[in-house]
Protein backbone atom coordinates (compact mmCIF):
# COMPACT_ATOMS: atom_id res chain seq x y z
CA UNK A 1 0.00 0.00 0.00
CA UNK A 2 1.52 3.50 -1.14
CA UNK A 3 1.03 6.47 1.21
CA UNK A 4 -0.17 9.43 -0.13
CA UNK A 5 3.04 12.18 -0.48
CA UNK A 6 1.74 15.02 1.97
CA UNK A 7 2.50 18.71 2.00
CA UNK A 8 2.79 21.00 5.05
CA UNK A 9 0.82 24.31 5.39
CA UNK A 10 1.52 27.02 7.78
CA UNK A 11 -1.48 29.37 7.97
CA UNK A 12 -1.05 32.60 10.51
CA UNK A 13 -5.02 32.91 12.11
CA UNK A 14 -6.40 35.63 15.16
CA UNK A 15 -6.33 34.08 18.13
CA UNK A 16 -9.87 34.22 18.78
CA UNK A 17 -9.97 31.75 15.51
CA UNK A 18 -12.85 28.98 16.14
CA UNK A 19 -10.23 26.14 15.25
CA UNK A 20 -8.51 27.08 18.74
CA UNK A 21 -11.95 26.05 20.75
CA UNK A 22 -10.44 21.89 19.31
CA UNK A 23 -7.81 20.49 21.69
CA UNK A 24 -4.22 20.48 20.29
CA UNK A 25 -4.30 16.91 19.22
CA UNK A 26 -7.64 17.54 16.49
CA UNK A 27 -6.70 20.73 15.38
CA UNK A 28 -5.35 19.51 11.87
CA UNK A 29 -7.85 17.24 11.46
CA UNK A 30 -10.33 19.98 11.58
CA UNK A 31 -8.71 21.93 9.45
CA UNK A 32 -8.27 19.38 6.36
CA UNK A 33 -12.08 19.19 7.09
CA UNK A 34 -12.99 22.62 7.12
CA UNK A 35 -10.46 23.08 3.94
CA UNK A 36 -12.04 20.20 2.25
CA UNK A 37 -15.73 21.64 2.87
CA UNK A 38 -14.68 24.97 1.60
CA UNK A 39 -13.22 23.33 -1.59
CA UNK A 40 -16.57 21.88 -2.46
CA UNK A 41 -18.75 24.77 -1.51
CA UNK A 42 -16.68 26.67 -4.21
CA UNK A 43 -17.08 24.27 -6.31
CA UNK A 44 -20.67 24.46 -5.98
CA UNK A 45 -20.70 28.43 -6.04
CA UNK A 46 -18.92 27.71 -9.61
CA UNK A 47 -21.19 25.03 -10.71
CA UNK A 48 -24.59 27.57 -9.71
CA UNK A 49 -22.90 30.53 -11.35
CA UNK A 50 -22.22 28.60 -14.79
CA UNK A 51 -26.22 27.26 -14.37
CA UNK A 52 -27.02 30.98 -14.14
CA UNK A 53 -25.17 32.00 -16.90
CA UNK A 54 -26.80 29.06 -19.12
CA UNK A 55 -30.24 30.23 -17.99
CA UNK A 56 -29.31 33.76 -18.72
CA UNK A 57 -28.56 32.81 -22.03
CA UNK A 58 -31.36 30.47 -22.30
CA UNK A 59 -33.64 33.88 -21.64
CA UNK A 60 -31.73 36.21 -24.25
CA UNK A 61 -32.25 34.12 -27.50
CA UNK A 62 -35.05 35.52 -29.67
CA UNK A 63 -35.90 31.80 -30.44
CA UNK A 64 -37.29 31.02 -26.61
CA UNK A 65 -40.36 32.15 -27.62
CA UNK A 66 -41.59 30.92 -23.44
CA UNK A 67 -43.45 27.60 -25.00
CA UNK A 68 -41.71 24.96 -23.77
CA UNK A 69 -43.28 25.00 -20.33
CA UNK A 70 -39.90 26.44 -18.67
CA UNK A 71 -39.20 29.30 -17.42
CA UNK A 72 -35.32 30.23 -17.33
CA UNK A 73 -35.67 33.58 -14.87
CA UNK A 74 -37.55 31.68 -11.80
CA UNK A 75 -35.36 28.63 -12.12
CA UNK A 76 -32.85 31.45 -11.49
CA UNK A 77 -34.17 33.08 -9.05
CA UNK A 78 -34.87 29.90 -7.21
CA UNK A 79 -31.00 28.64 -7.79
CA UNK A 80 -30.28 32.16 -6.10
CA UNK A 81 -32.62 31.83 -3.26
CA UNK A 82 -31.33 28.32 -2.19
CA UNK A 83 -27.48 29.09 -2.20
CA UNK A 84 -26.81 32.79 -2.41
Amino acid sequence: MTRKARRRLDLQLPEDHPIFSYPKGVRSAVAREWLDIGARLANIDKNINEIKEKLNELEQKPENDGNSGFDAGTFAESLEKIFG
